[in-house]
């Protein structure tokens, strides 16, 4: 089978681990911006190709706070893809120029359609025409849409796409043998060591979580330390870290660092906000440290209580709530039983979620029913 996928979401050596897997068993294109620059994560590149995965960077064009793939029409017509692989969502520019050539040249390719959004406002007056219009024509090529999260897929259904077949599946793998629980992990008594890792912005929740340590260490006249490892992409925040001597922030960090990290702390928390226009996507760090063994904690938005079973698993609290937070960690700081009680069923949630194996199984077994409802349909046409 040959599988073509476009993103720019496998810019990491990490994330092109999934493409590899795959490629054991089909054949995988990755079409992907030469360069771009995202909001979050500032400058991104293509990657190299592998022996495994072919790369083909795309040169782009800015379309106000989007692009447009503009595709080389001979390399898309020699891809001859099984299977179209899409990983933005069918109002975007992005979306119709790179499905646009490919059914022009492969009329009856099946598309599957990767979404993360959580949260969809549609605009009003003629731009929302224009992306309702976009949406149907565009689903009605989708045979099939893979998810983040339920959140993500309670998008397509309040649009009316119920009938769409949807599936709920991982977007990054972990890599299991790299991010694996410590042997004995380390005792901090009498300090405690909570962390972070992300952008360090406001949707991240940082506020929240650094008030909540404040008031924890008053609360207990205990030493509890927090540490964050991310890009910087507030300056206020960076004056707020620095206030304090209990704060560590580390900067950002290739992923290949972060279980050392990881397996420093005591406890890991992602506090993201929910604003109107973003949740939590995708809790990638908080997979991870999952993975770890890390008794953590999460805020109630997005994708976190779906990956968080509260007093299971992890905590969870009310996005935005100090005390709440507060609350949850001082459980932690005082019960080690539950700290790794939490941290054995953590591992066990992240690894079949998104464990590289586990994904890569979960993503073949897609591609298969797809092209096997293609080639079915095909067959009854003829």
């Amino acid at each position: 089978m040959r599988v073509v996928i476009a993103s720019h979401g496998y810019s990491e050596v990490e994330r092109v681990k999934l493409l590899e897997a795959i490629a054991e068993q089909h054949d995988v294109t990755l079409l992907v911006p030469d360069r771009i620059w995202a909001q979050v994560f500032g400058d991104m590149y293509a990657p190299e190709s592998t022996e495994k995965v072919r790369v083909i960077p795309n040169r782009t064009l800015p379309f106000g706070a989007h692009y447009l793939f503009r595709p080389s029409w001979q390399v898309y017509r020699d891809l001859r893809p099984d299977v179209l692989h899409v990983e933005y969502d069918p109002w975007t520019p992005e979306f119709w120029s790179v499905v646009l050539p490919m059914l022009l040249l492969h009329r009856r390719i099946p598309i599957v359609l990767y979404t993360k959004k959580n949260t969809r406002h549609v605009p009003r007056g003629p731009l929302g025409l224009v992306e309702r219009l976009l949406t149907r024509l565009g689903m009605s090529r989708v045979s099939l849409v893979l998810a983040a999260s339920l959140k993500a897929a309670s998008i397509f259904r309040d649009l009316g796409y119920g009938d769409t077949e949807i599936k709920v599946q991982g977007h990054i793998p972990i890599d299991e043998a790299l991010f694996r629980p410590v042997p004995v992990r380390a005792v901090h008594e009498p300090r405690f060591e909570v962390g972070f890792v992300g952008s360090i912005a406001p949707h991240k929740g940082v506020r929240t979580l650094v008030s909540a340590v404040a008031q924890l260490r008053d609360r207990l006249d205990a030493d509890v330390r927090l540490s964050f490892v991310g890009p910087m992409r507030d300056e206020s925040l960076a004056a707020l870290l620095a206030d304090y001597d209990w704060i560590s922030y580390l900067g950002p960090r290739p992923n290949s660092d972060i279980p050392a990290f990881l397996s420093g702390l005591d406890a890991f928390v992602m506090p993201s906000a929910i604003l109107p226009d973003h949740e939590e996507h995708d809790g990638q760090a908080l997979l991870e440290a999952m993975a770890m063994e890390l008794a953590c904690v999460g805020s109630r938005g997005g994708i976190i209580p779906e990956l968080i079973e509260d007093g299971h698993n992890g905590l969870l609290f009310e996005a935005g709530d100090v005390s709440g937070l507060v609350d949850a960690l001082e459980k932690l700081v005082a019960d080690g039983d539950l700290r790794r009680r939490f941290g054995t069923h953590a591992r066990g949630t992240a690894l079949a979620r998104t464990g590289l194996a586990s994904l890569a199984s979960q993503r073949l077994a897609v591609y298969d029913r797809v092209l096997a409802a293609q080639q079915q349909l095909e067959s009854r046409v003829a």
